[in-house]
């Protein structure tokens, strides 16, 4: 592994359990701090522009950044607008002053025509979703080195976040189940409030881990804290275990065996679609 990924891991430090029905958090803390822009502030801020390519094409957008700072947009988030919605294949820090291609995947099968010129940011899929999707560009990477995801894959998770949150949506978007779930998902929101310098989090679902997020930039994660708590809790309410409690104890025992794999796992490299 990477000394500098390694390094990251080595000096996390984690908080208090927090638990809400079937989900339970572990804040993360690091002392690593670097600079850079989220993709919500820079399309409030108007720093960054995402639009169709042409006429459009569905599995890549232009990005053109105006900040003098690196704009960081996830793996996951998703754009809505434009001719469809799409989430990012990958993540991605877009050098400051500079224009890319990034490549995307729809998660709005029933719509192709414009609703704005701008793409808005909007949520993170859930994690599964995200899985799926991640597994089908690590073949593409694999295979030729592009970062093209399966898109009936991505469509095909799309339509199962929808039927197991029996959402009914006339374009088959994956906001859609996002805005129906809405008060429920708030119900996290409040529980799992950001914390001071919390820099990341571990998620539980049903006493297992389903995810691990973690960033360098304090402000960048108090920005990104919401969606990453909104993506976690629409796929815990789709688990459909309302209450399911882990002790402290089960969490600290399977955060360091998670750790333990994650520190030798192996690492491919391969070059970004925009190299900062």
């Amino acid at each position: 592994m990477k000394s500098a990924i390694k390094n990251f891991l080595l000096n996390l430090e984690f908080g208090e359990v927090k638990m809400h029905k079937n989900m339970a958090i572990v804040p993360i803390f690091t002392p690593i701090e670097m600079e850079y822009l989220t993709l919500g502030e820079a399309i409030e801020d108007n720093l960054i522009e995402i639009t169709e390519v042409g006429p459009g094409a569905i599995p890549q957008l232009k990005v053109v950044n105006h900040a003098n700072l690196p704009v960081l947009i996830l793996n996951g988030e998703e754009l809505i607008g434009i001719k469809q919605n799409r989430i990012l294949n990958t993540s991605i820090l877009v050098k400051e002053n500079s224009e890319v291609i990034v490549p995307v995947s729809c998660t709005e099968r029933g719509r192709w025509k414009e609703l704005s010129e701008k793409a808005s940011d909007f949520a993170i899929a859930t994690p599964k979703l995200r899985m799926r999707k991640l597994s089908s560009v690590t073949k593409s990477l694999k295979e030729s080195r592009t970062f093209k995801a399966d898109q009936i894959i991505v469509w095909s998770g799309v339509e199962g976040v929808l039927a197991s949150g029996g959402v009914a949506s006339p374009t088959f978007a994956m906001s859609d189940a996002f805005k129906a779930k809405n008060d429920e998902i708030d119900e996290y929101l409040i529980t799992f409030e950001c914390l001071p310098n919390q820099k990341g989090l571990l998620v539980f679902i049903d006493g297992e881990i389903v995810g691990f997020e973690a960033l360098s930039s304090e402000a960048a994660y108090r920005k990104l804290h919401g969606k990453f708590i909104k993506s976690y809790a629409l796929e815990a309410l789709l688990r459909g275990k309302e209450w399911y409690r882990i002790s402290d104890k089960d969490v600290e025992s399977k955060a360091v065996e998670f750790f333990k794999h994650v520190l030798i796992c192996k690492e491919e490299k391969y070059k970004s679609v925009a190299q900062v």
